[in-house]
């Protein structure tokens, strides 16, 4: 391998250099520019809890109703049973 003439080893340092360079520049942009800031992290993660809570509720009330629509359920055959059994059934 023959060594190549300074001014074209220098050229091709130079060039590497300002690639290296453009994608320092690159990468340090898209880091500022993806980041979260600590208000925003902050903020997500507290939505996310109310989101979770109210999801819980939600779930333990639809709970409840089924609950309480046997309940009536029930309750609407027990009435209808001793209405008939008294002579009052429809």
């Amino acid at each position: 391998m023959a060594l190549s003439d300074p001014q074209d080893i220098l050229g091709r340092v130079g060039d590497g250099s300002i690639g290296a360079g453009l994608t320092l520049i690159g990468a340090v942009i898209v880091a500022i520019l993806s980041r979260k800031s600590p208000l925003a992290a902050l903020v997500n993660d507290q939505l996310k809890l109310l989101i979770d809570a109210q999801a819980r509720q939600i779930k333990e009330l639809k709970e409840e109703i089924e609950a309480l629509e046997g309940k009536v359920e029930a309750l609407t055959k027990e009435l209808a049973a001793a209405r008939t059994q008294r002579g009052f059934g429809i």
